[in-house]
């Protein structure tokens, strides 16, 4: 495990990610009309900023907290140190491709006293599951609300008929588990 941290750590790899985001989105850029972009702008109704940057504040500051109780059988751990974690995966994320954010996550969680690869790998995919259910539960009451039927109905309802059993299949799964010898 030592060496494959020496090898993250290394100055190369640790620049490659930004590198790479770096390059895409400079070949996205390079691809787009700067004078339709500017016009787009130019339409915005700012103020809507204000409400973006509290509600994804607060959005960051609940995946905190949640990951605070998923990871609170392993060590009670403080928001604001996980915050930090949750923050620097982020900000990864933007830069790095194919869920790059999340690998960072699991790198920076494991160095947090108390916490092991395994807990953090639990809480991440309990996670995914709830994003899942979420957004499934999100895209059907929108769809069903508006009147749209088809694809996005079907995408919606899918998504919850696959994502409910799963998340509640998991108590059980390490319930069975956990009462092995």
């Amino acid at each position: 495990m030592g060496r494959i941290h020496r090898a993250l750590n290394h100055r190369v790899v640790r620049l490659a990610g930004p590198l790479l985001g770096l390059a895409c989105s400079a070949y996205f850029v390079s691809r787009l009309d700067l004078d339709e972009v500017g016009s787009a702008f130019g339409g915005m109704a700012w103020w809507w900023l204000v409400p973006v940057l509290v509600f994804g504040c607060v959005n960051l500051w609940l995946r905190a907290v949640r990951w605070g109780m998923l990871l609170a059988p392993a060590a009670p751990l403080p928001t604001a140190q996980l915050l930090g974690v949750g923050t620097s995966a982020a900000l990864a994320g933007l830069g790095l491709p194919l869920r790059g954010g999340d690998a960072v996550k699991l790198l920076l969680a494991i160095r947090l006293p108390g916490v092991n690869l395994v807990d953090v790998a639990a809480a991440e995919l309990l996670e995914r599951l709830v994003d899942g259910l979420i957004f499934g539960t999100f895209i059907s009451v929108a769809s069903l609300a508006g009147g749209v039927v088809g694809w996005p109905l079907t995408l919606g309802l899918g998504a919850v008929g696959i994502y409910l059993p799963t998340l509640l299949a998991i108590p059980l799964a390490s319930w069975y588990l956990g009462a092995r010898p």
